[in-house]
């Protein structure tokens, strides 16, 4: 698959990167559909349990003890306070996740473990499941039974791949066909100087109250497309 570049049609919504310049700037930008992604207010313990193997690498007892302590922390405490968090300084929520970067209060979760699952995550998409077709290539692999080794490159380098968003071996229970609505916008920037930077915003379109769109969330993440980005000369690249 040929790098993507921006033009006059829409870019594809499930991380397709495109590399544009504004003045001396290289930029990439890319896009993915939160329906795309596990919602930690609505995912199933099944789901939660196969994401946590395939992502996190984990065994299939800790996996689902990962996947229950989630589902603890959102779950409402029946009686008084929600229990304390072994070894962290608050008690768990006992409510919805509001964020995705709430994973690392979840207690028995690693840091390897969170920041394996965080990329794949979201509280936006409220189903229980989610959009194949949409969904970033390492949770579909990982979802799909792919080995270690791939999960772990197409984790590092999603694009270009040779995964099929039909195949049937994706597990029905986990199929959904889910409102595209919510997205999260990644972009990372190299200047002629080797100067560097990079967000990830969150964008709701259903956001209601008159508005066209909200901005949810914006935050640092993990650079994707660097190494992309070095090969490029500004001056070939279209302008954004």
């Amino acid at each position: 698959m040929a790098r993507e570049r921006f033009a006059s049609e829409a870019p594809p919504h499930n991380g397709v990167p495109g590399f544009c310049s504004i003045e001396d700037a290289a930029l990439a930008i890319s896009i993915e559909d939160e329906g795309g992604k596990i919602d930690l207010n609505a995912a199933t313990e099944e789901l939660l349990r196969d994401a946590f193997r395939g992502l996190a690498g984990l065994g299939p007892a800790q996996a689902l003890a990962a996947a229950r302590a989630v589902v603890q922390f959102r779950t409402p405490a029946i009686f008084g306070a929600a229990a304390p968090v072994a070894g962290k300084p608050f008690r768990s929520k006992g409510g919805p996740f509001q964020t995705a970067l709430e994973l690392d209060q979840v207690a028995n979760l690693d840091q390897a473990s969170v920041q394996a699952i965080l990329p794949f995550a979201t509280v936006y998409s409220h189903v229980d499941g989610l959009d194949s077709r949409r969904a970033p290539p390492a949770l579909l692999a990982a979802l799909l039974g792919g080995s270690r080794e791939q999960i772990a490159i197409l984790a590092a380098a999603p694009f270009p791949n040779s995964l099929n968003r039909n195949d049937t071996r994706f597990p029905s229970a986990y199929s959904r066909d889910v409102a595209h609505d919510v997205f999260m916008v990644h972009v990372e920037v190299r200047l002629s100087n080797g100067a560097r930077g990079l967000s990830e915003t969150i964008v709701d379109f259903q956001a209601g109250d008159g508005e066209f769109y909200i901005l949810r969330e914006v935050h640092l993440g993990a650079s994707r497309f660097s190494r992309e980005l070095d090969t490029m000369s500004v001056p070939e690249l279209p302008q954004c």
